[in-house]
Formats: C-alpha cells, sequence, structure tokens
C-alpha cells in the first residue's frame, strides 16, 4: 500500500511538473514571437518614413536657430561686403529643370588691376544646413591662402536660390551642371563638356564700379577652374567631376575639364552611411533607400582629374 500511495505521488508530481514545463515553454514562446513581431514592425515602421522621408532627414536648409535667407543672418554673414570683400557678383544661374540657383563669385582684390595675371577659380559646394552666408570666413581664408575667386553656390531648396523644386540628388547635380556651363558660357560662350537645356540666361549682378566695366569673364579662366566640396558639396563635386570627365573622354578631349578637385570630410556613399549610422536597416536597406550618392563609385572613375581629399577628426 505504501509503495502504491508513493508511486502515485510520484506520478502527480511529474505529471504537475510536465504541466508548469509546457507552460513556461508556451510564455516564452508566445512573448517571443510577440517581441519579434513587435521588432520587425518596428524596423517596417522605420522603413517605411526613411522611404518616404529620406530627402528631408538628409537635405536641411534650415535648422533651428540658422535662418534660410542670407539677409537674415548675423552681422557679418550676410554678403562678402560684411567681410571687407568689396568686389563680388551677386548671381541667379538657370537650370535644365527650370528653377535658379544663387551663386556670389567672389573676386580676389589682387585681379582689379586689369594687367594681372588670370588667378584660379575655386567653385565652392558647402556642406549640409544653412547658406552660403554663412561659408563667407572659409571663402575668405581660401582666398587669401590659396590666391583665388571663389564661387560660392547654393544648390535648390537652400538659401537664396528657388525653393519651387525641393531639394534631391538629382536636382543638385542638375544645378552643379548648371553652374558649369553658366562659366562656360561666359569663357567661351558655348556650354563645354556637356550639353545646356537651360532657355533662359543668368542674372547677374556686380557689386563695385570696377566689376561693372570689367565683367565675369575677365576673371574667368577656366584652365584653372578647382572644384571645392565639403561633407554633402563633397558628393555634388564628385557628381559633377565624373560628369564632366565622362563628357571629356566621349568627345575624345584629352584635356581634363578641371584643374583639380579637392573634397572635405565627405563620405563614401549613403547606403554605407546607414550601414554606420543604422545597422538594424542594413537587411532592407535594398527595399527601401533611393538615394545614392556613391562617391566612392565615381572616385574609382576619375581618371585624369587631379583630386586631393581633406579629412579630419575636429
Amino acid at each position: 500500500h505504501s509503495i502504491a500511495t508513493i508511486m502515485s505521488s510520484s506520478t502527480t508530481v511529474a505529471t504537475t511538473a510536465a504541466d508548469l514545463t509546457t507552460r513556461i515553454l508556451n510564455f516564452v514562446s508566445t512573448w517571443t514571437w510577440r517581441l519579434g513581431g513587435f521588432s520587425f514592425s518596428m524596423v517596417l515602421i522605420l522603413g517605411a518614413a526613411l522611404y518616404a522621408k529620406q530627402e528631408s532627414l538628409l537635405y536641411l536648409p534650415t535648422v533651428q536657430g540658422i535662418p534660410k535667407h542670407n539677409r537674415d543672418n548675423p552681422r557679418g554673414y550676410r554678403s562678402p561686403s560684411d567681410r571687407g570683400l568689396e568686389h563680388w557678383f551677386n548671381i541667379q544661374i538657370p537650370t535644365a529643370d527650370g528653377i535658379h540657383i544663387h551663386a556670389w563669385y567672389i573676386i580676389h582684390p589682387k585681379a582689379i588691376p586689369a594687367q594681372q595675371s588670370p588667378l584660379p577659380t575655386v567653385i565652392f559646394f558647402h556642406g549640409n544646413a544653412g547658406n552660403i552666408g554663412l561659408r563667407l570666413p572659409n571663402a575668405w581664408q581660401m582666398m587669401q591662402q590659396l590666391q583665388c575667386h571663389v564661387l560660392l553656390v547654393e544648390y535648390r531648396g537652400y538659401g537664396d536660390s528657388s525653393s519651387e523644386l525641393p531639394p534631391n540628388e538629382v536636382g543638385l547635380q542638375r544645378d552643379a551642371q548648371a553652374v558649369y556651363e553658366w562659366i562656360s558660357q561666359q569663357v567661351h560662350g558655348d556650354v563645354g563638356s556637356g550639353s545646356s537645356t537651360t532657355t533662359t540666361t543668368a542674372t547677374v549682378k556686380p557689386s563695385s564700379d570696377a566689376l561693372q566695366t570689367r565683367g565675369v569673364a575677365s576673371f574667368l579662366d577656366k584652365t584653372q577652374l578647382f572644384v571645392f566640396g565639403r561633407s554633402l558639396g563633397g558628393a555634388v563635386a564628385f557628381s559633377l567631376a565624373a560628369q564632366l570627365e565622362t563628357n571629356s573622354n566621349n568627345n575624345n578631349n584629352n584635356k581634363p575639364p578641371l584643374a583639380g578637385l579637392i573634397v572635405e570630410n565627405t563620405f563614401l556613399s549613403i547606403s554605407a552611411m546607414v550601414d554606420k549610422i543604422f545597422p538594424f536597416l542594413t537587411p532592407i536597406k535594398p527595399f527601401v533607400l533611393r538615394m545614392d550618392w556613391n562617391n566612392e563609385q565615381r572616385a574609382a572613375q576619375l581618371s585624369r582629374t587631379p583630386v586631393l581629399y581633406l579629412a579630419g577628426a575636429r
């Protein structure tokens, strides 16, 4: 009788333990599924947001505390004259898709006497956020150190450029091409290595009498044309340089279209940035990422354009 009782009790304990184990496994399985589903849902939501809003996440014409228009900047950043730069052209350049982008062509004082030898011109493509007025200290330093003219360019949607079309990769590439075509028109009366599709002319306003009598063309030497790009501007610069070199090769022109390309603290590609900053989005990246800006690929395409890479942690 005692043995039977013990056996019965053992069976009951074993059954209870099995039930408890089953319940625990079911609980773990249910919540693992729920958490997995929640994580998957969050990734889908973030992916959808990235697909729909990626341009607005990348391109920041204004950020908190930074004005959109140059005239609203703090004193010293509203125009080149604020920095003691007396000679400059205020320019609105037409693009292929019917808008205008704003630029300042700042002339080095050394070039005002007409007998001076031509100085290089640096096309300055700025980084993200803010207008070209905020880059005036950089332009001034560049002019002093390099003895050059600086053409500061604002992308569509930024500063005093047109805002009818929002900034995107194709749009910024068109802006850069429009700038190069405008320079070509000033120098040669043609459109350089590309083919122009603009139908309107640029508006050019000189800041001084000396410029009124000289005009833009007298300061431009296309054999000394450099392109500089910082951060996002580096991507714009790479794109322009690669396109110009491709066009030059197609025209059997052995002369490099640019004297040089300078990029500062730019990136390999948007895809590589996503891998670095949002690694959890890497698996769905091929389905949601529309932007490219593949600087790594374009850099490899440049065979005749000298390139200077600048990078720093501070």
